[in-house]
């Protein structure tokens, strides 16, 4: 039996294990990775456990097509012993358009959830397997930033500025210049902006470690010790508590 998070980029995937790793103390597992059932449409996935041996399965679906994966995770549900299927679904989704509340109702209604599903909280639903067993799961969706458009990165950065009133100078300075930036070539969608402001960030404040990759840079931030992070990724503790796979 696993869990899953689903997000939309490599590196949300990689800043979330290791949020989960100082957390929750899941740690990055070799075998349960070759293990893990394929999704087509996820481009990386990785297994992780806990110390009580819980598996969890953290992936990128390189897009934001979060009805076209659930829809793929509950289709090997279907043909997967109950043992063996996903049952409790975290989406974190960036909150980069206005229509991303009413993706998230229709996956809800796609489950048939109990209630109706909206971002900040778990949800139950019930389906039959393809053996005609009866089976429950839960789905939660977790919106980066909640209280405002961007992406995982800008919720990054919001923590960073929280916490440091100098880093927060760089960061305004930062966001004020790739605002201004114009080019025919580069930076011309929202998203891949939001990526620049974290990277340049980062190289600003710790340029002997410019040619160091990000993920190495984010690996040792202390996550555990931001209270926004605590506030925002609470409802993953909830995959820690007790699966009842049984409808």
């Amino acid at each position: 039996m696993y869990n899953i998070i689903l997000c939309e980029g490599e590196t949300d995937a990689i800043l979330i294990s290791y949020y989960l790793e100082k957390t929750l103390h899941y740690k990055h597992d070799k075998q349960l990775s070759r293990d893990m059932p394929k999704l087509s449409m996820v481009e990386v996935l990785n297994g992780y456990k806990d110390d009580n041996g819980s598996c969890l399965a953290i992936g990128s679906i390189g897009g934001n097509d979060f009805q076209g994966v659930v829809n793929e995770v509950m289709q090997y549900n279907s043909m997967a012993d109950l043992q063996e299927t996903f049952q409790k679904i975290a989406l974190v989704m960036d909150n980069d358009d206005e229509s991303v509340n009413s993706s998230i109702r229709s996956i809800g209604v796609s489950l048939e959830c109990k209630k109706n599903l909206s971002a900040g909280t778990w949800e139950t639903f019930q389906y039959k397997n393809d053996f005609v067993e009866s089976a429950c799961g839960e789905i939660a969706c977790i919106l980066q930033p909640h209280d405002e458009y961007g992406a995982l990165e800008t919720f990054v950065l919001k923590a960073f500025c929280n916490r440091d009133k100098g880093i927060k100078h760089v960061v305004d300075q930062v966001k004020t210049f790739i605002g201004k930036f114009q080019s025919d070539k580069y930076l011309k969608r929202r998203r891949d902006r939001t990526k620049a402001e974290l990277s340049v960030s980062l190289s600003v404040l710790y340029p002997s470690k410019t040619f160091t990759p990000i993920d190495k840079m984010l690996k040792n931030v202390k996550w555990e010790e931001y209270e926004l992070f605590q506030q925002q990724f609470s409802l993953f503790a909830h995959l820690n508590e007790n699966n009842n796979i049984k409808g």
